[in-house]
């Protein structure tokens, strides 16, 4: 469902918000939704055949089974978004399926430093920002958001959410159905895919991996009403244990 603009922020009360959360900005006037999350489209419509919704795609959807299926998770990200909003973040990521999830990122976003922290262990999940912090009780979905998340729409997202002291997109549940990703025909040569919100190209992305289908590198482009933000997600070190 679509929701109604809202009206820009004061000027001298300027807010970017980023997600669900938002963050205070000085002398910078800009208002967007991160919109960068996408839903692999998994099965063919009537009318395209396996080979049609590309091969970008499909190896998208089977390195998420694969995540998903894995018992651990672990690599280092550096990660470099440029234009609408800029960041550079370097930080670890580690998930043992129901035992404990634990993301750590330090560098700027937005203008403004960050020193980010979550930590999964039991029941609660701890969330860290700066000085802010957020204790609440453990959402059903958050590996899944977390793993679906990074596939789908890049880490930068759920980073962002961070910056707010907010959980994870969709960790409720929800997550496989958010966005589309369609393959771009006139570019099956790049293996891009398009991102759909809405109805509407939000942006592009490509995911680069190496020869056992592991993720070396994922780019993407992302559209705001005031110029488009690309990002550069590169992950070393990535170890899928089963």
């Amino acid at each position: 469902m679509k929701q109604a603009p809202k009206q820009c922020a004061a000027p001298n009360e300027v807010r970017a918000r980023i997600s669900l959360g938002e963050i205070t900005l000085k002398n910078v006037a800009l208002r967007v939704v991160l919109v960068g999350g996408l839903s692999v489209f998994m099965s063919c419509t009537a009318n395209e055949s396996q080979s049609e919704m590309g091969k970008e795609v499909s190896d998208i959807a089977a390195l998420e089974a694969r995540l998903l299926a894995a018992q651990e998770v672990e690599f280092d990200f550096h990660i470099i978004a440029e234009g609408a909003i800029a960041a550079d973040l370097k930080g670890t990521f580690s998930l043992k399926q129901g035992e404990h999830i634990q993301i750590s990122a330090t560098g700027e976003f937005a203008g403004e430093p960050a020193a980010l922290l979550l930590n999964c262990s039991g029941g609660e999940l701890e969330l860290r920002s700066g000085e802010m912090r957020r204790t609440i009780p453990r959402p059903l979905e958050t590996e899944k958001a977390l793993l679906l998340g990074m596939t789908r729409m890049g880490l930068l997202h759920n980073l962002a959410q961070l910056m707010s002291a907010n959980p994870p997109d969709h960790a409720e549940g929800g997550v496989e159905g958010w966005v589309i990703v369609r393959a771009m025909r006139e570019e099956k040569q790049a293996r891009r895919v398009a991102l759909i919100v809405g109805g509407r190209l939000a942006g592009t992305a490509s995911l680069e991996l190496d020869t056992t289908g592991t993720p070396i590198v994922r780019k993407q482009s992302v559209r705001f009403p005031n110029g488009e933000m690309r990002v550069t997600e590169t992950y070393l070190n990535f170890k899928v244990s089963n």
